[in-house]
């Protein structure tokens, strides 16, 4: 398990603002339909990516769908790989993101409202 003194400094270093990521159609539209997976009952949503223990799915796009917007927090806590993560707000504009977040992270906040939010297994953090 990976630990880190201030997660907190580590969480704001991983914020970053892709340039190139401005909508949700910026990251769905580079995947074709049968590689977005999508998460919209209680139950896969709550599962996630912890159902991938073993053979880390590439590839593949996770979108979650909430029935409403609101702050979010997401963790990576159980993972065996690192993630890259996007929030959206309900008009599907990025309102926060993060990059290769490590398995063991307990609190990866959306920072405002979100309604959709899309993981996708990132490379391995090299230190």
């Amino acid at each position: 398990m990976l630990r880190y003194k201030n997660l907190n400094i580590y969480l704001e270093q991983l914020f970053f603002e892709d340039d190139h990521v401005r909508h949700i159609k910026d990251i769905l539209s580079k995947f074709p339909e049968n590689n977005i997976i999508i998460y919209d009952t209680p139950k896969d949503i709550e599962i996630g990516l912890l159902r991938y223990q073993i053979d880390v799915p590439t590839g593949k796009v996770f979108l979650f769908k909430f029935p409403n917007e609101k702050e979010r927090s997401f963790h990576t806590v159980g993972m065996t790989f690192p993630i890259d993560i996007y929030f959206f707000d309900k008009k599907g504009f990025l309102i926060t993101s993060y990059k290769e977040v490590p398995p063991g992270v307990s609190n990866i906040p959306s920072k405002l409202p979100t309604k959709y939010v899309i993981e996708i297994p990132s490379e391995p953090i090299l230190f």
